[in-house]
């Protein structure tokens, strides 16, 4: 009988999801894009009756009909009304989105094309049998919300929530606002799930070594001489105590011996403590730096002390919770950045939708798509340097950019919010606004610029009909922050990454942003679309882009303001070709680092900068030893 309910739910989804496409809106499905709908739908399909369990990714591209296949497959629940044999009753199903807003429009449609109430709004939805009606559940209050949360949300048979929902909660001494038991199951019967963009099943801590260290060394700055008020003020400096003479001592050990004897990682577990209480009684405290609380939060956990190496500027210690629970066995990701993202592609319990051969083909040609990724510094930091320097060069490329095109076309910019807080002249850069100044310098229409910030490059269709987009940097994530990531995805804390290794991950993860990014302008919709991104390994990056934009055009970019590669390498070598000409005569050799001091090149590059020198030795008698230059004083 399940078999017969899956062939019918996916006949009927089929049928409805072909005339929301085809017939409502118009789009031309070639038979690929078909078949990779049906495939998909076959698989919502047995995993909802339980003929299929465990977790499958569908890595369709944005706009090639995800949401579109969710209310479809939806409303043929709904319309079948088949109960399942086990229990006598329908089906259930729950969608997981990260943002309310995305969650409200996809119940707008759901509403509009299949007239499904909200729970306890019809008789049939209180019944016992509870079918035909939905139950919107987040936390409140929200503002991007259009509807308020549904009375008993959890009730119904379709359930939609928010992702912090369905994820465990990292911080365990708050007292869960709910039981998971109560979303994965709904009166009893197991619920499918669509989970939107990227399903991370665990959570990380990732807690930078000299941020550690300091937070733990002063936390009695902090406690010593507080008032006994609430009577907590002896278990506060047993806090301390705990912190600085049992669990710092272990960290410090385990990294001294790995370094000196070059070992392999041990695990590090901390006494038992009541580490939760901890947490509680020093909460209250102000300024106490949030490490400390990252460490109460994995005190009970195993522990991974990761040295200065591994292509990390620093230290880590890192651990990590299974965040997305055992009992949600019937997943659906419904991933555009699946198959780029090596996070995802890391998880062994997530599989494929499907090995059919229509997967490998493109259902969506990027052939009306020009792409143009200029070298340029894309992090928050390079960002925000190039901006605060006099020629602010990076404000000008994108004004020219800008200016070049026609002036009734719009244009979308994301770049990054601006920082709050702290003490670095970097929390005092206004991004938007310089941007902003350097475009109406240039004589441009501000109201043509729309603008995103890094965080909202997600589910939202708000700039669809945008056909430029320009990524001013790309967020990147640190390298303690990508080692822990990856090794919560692997579940193995002692595995050992390469430099080469994090720094595939950085550009992996950094390209799905963007990708992401890109799709909120006209390509979602399949219309023509330029886009520019300032991104410091523009091929690398245009390699992974190629193969989720299949035909995407590369045309060559030419810079209008930005000094290319060449100019920039070709100055360097002359300001260190006249560094070494004024050098006394009685100097022999001199280290590259003094050079770099010297000339004050600490943001140059450090390939950079060699590469210079090379330039300088194929001409200057001079020549290269171990980390110095030396002079040639052979005879010509």
């Amino acid at each position: 009988m399940k078999a017969n309910h899956s062939r019918r739910l996916e006949a009927l989804s089929w049928e409805i999801l072909r005339h929301h496409m085809a017939d409502l809106n118009e789009i031309t499905l070639s038979s690929n894009h078909e078949l990779v709908l049906r495939l998909m739908l076959k698989d919502f399909a047995l995993l909802t009756t339980g003929l299929k369990t465990g977790r499958v990714a569908w890595p369709l591209s944005p706009g090639a009909g995800k949401t579109a296949s969710i209310i479809a497959f939806i409303i043929a629940l709904d319309r079948l009304k088949l109960l399942s044999p086990d229990s006598g009753k329908p089906y259930p199903v729950m969608v997981a989105s990260s943002r309310v807003r995305c969650l409200c429009d996809l119940l707008h449609d759901l509403t509009q094309r299949g007239g499904i109430a909200e729970v306890g709004t019809s008789w049939e939805s209180i019944t016992e049998r509870g079918t035909g009606s939905f139950g919107l559940l987040y936390s409140e209050p929200n503002k991007s919300a259009t509807r308020p949360v549904s009375l008993n949300a959890e009730d119904a048979q379709f359930l939609f929530t928010t992702h912090a929902r369905v994820r465990r909660s990292r911080d365990e001494s708050i007292e869960s606002r709910f039981d998971i038991r109560l979303l994965a199951q709904w009166r009893g019967v197991p619920r499918m799930v669509f989970y939107d963009e990227s399903l991370l099943a665990t959570d990380h801590w990732s807690i930078p070594k000299v941020s550690l260290f300091a937070a733990v060394k002063s936390l009695d700055e902090y406690v010593v001489g507080h008032s006994d008020d609430d009577r907590n003020q002896q278990l506060r400096l047993d806090a301390v105590k705990c912190l600085q003479e049992e669990c710092l001592p272990l960290l410090r050990t385990e990294l001294e011996e790995q370094i000196a004897q070059n070992r392999e990682p041990r695990l590090v577990h901390f006494p038992e403590r009541d580490y939760a209480r901890y947490r509680e009684v020093l909460k209250p405290l102000r300024r106490i730096p949030e490490a400390i609380f990252d460490l109460l939060d994995i005190a009970r956990r195993p522990l991974r002390v990761v040295p200065d190496k591994m292509g990390m500027s620093e230290g880590a210690f890192i651990s990590f919770q299974i965040a997305i629970p055992s009992e949600l066995d019937r997943v659906v990701c419904l991933d555009a950045s699946y198959l780029i993202r090596s996070l995802c592609l890391a998880d062994t319990t997530m599989q494929l939708g499907s090995n059919h051969p229509a997967l490998n083909k493109p259902i969506q040609s990027c052939s009306n798509v020009e792409g143009y990724i200029i070298k340029h510094g894309g992090g928050r930091r390079g960002i925000e340097r190039s901006i605060l320097t006099d020629r602010k060069l990076l404000l000008h490329e994108v004004a020219e950019i800008v200016k070049a095109l026609p002036p009734e076309e719009k244009v979308l910019i994301c770049t990054y919010k601006d920082r709050s807080g702290g003490e670095n002249r970097y929390f005092r850069v206004r991004i938007r606004d310089h941007f902003e100044a350097a475009l109406k310098d240039a004589g441009i229409n501000l109201n043509r610029i729309s603008w995103l910030t890094w965080g909202q490059e997600t589910a939202s269709n708000d700039f669809k009909y945008i056909p430029n987009v320009i990524l001013a940097g790309v967020i990147h994530r640190s390298e303690w922050d990508l080692l822990g990531a990856f090794l919560g995805q692997t579940r193995d804390l002692q595995k050992t990454l390469t430099a080469q290794d994090i720094a595939d991950l950085s550009i992996s993860e950094s390209t799905h942003h963007a990708y992401q990014a890109l799709y909120r302008g006209s390509a979602r919709r399949g219309l023509p679309m330029k886009f520019w991104i300032f991104y410091e390994h523009p091929h690398r990056m245009m390699e992974q882009l190629t193969r989720v934009m299949p035909g995407v055009q590369w045309p060559q970019y030419k810079n209008r303001v930005l000094p290319t590669v060449e100019h920039k390498r070709q100055g360097l070598a002359e300001a260190i070709l006249d560094y070494l000409n004024e050098l006394s005569p009685s100097v022999t050799d001199v280290s590259c680092q003094k050079i770099r001091e010297d000339l004050k090149l600490y943001q140059c590059a450090r390939k950079t900068f060699q590469r210079a020198v090379n330039v300088v030795l194929r001409s200057a008698p001079w020549e290269r030893h171990a980390k110095s230059v030396r002079r040639d004083c052979r005879e010509p």
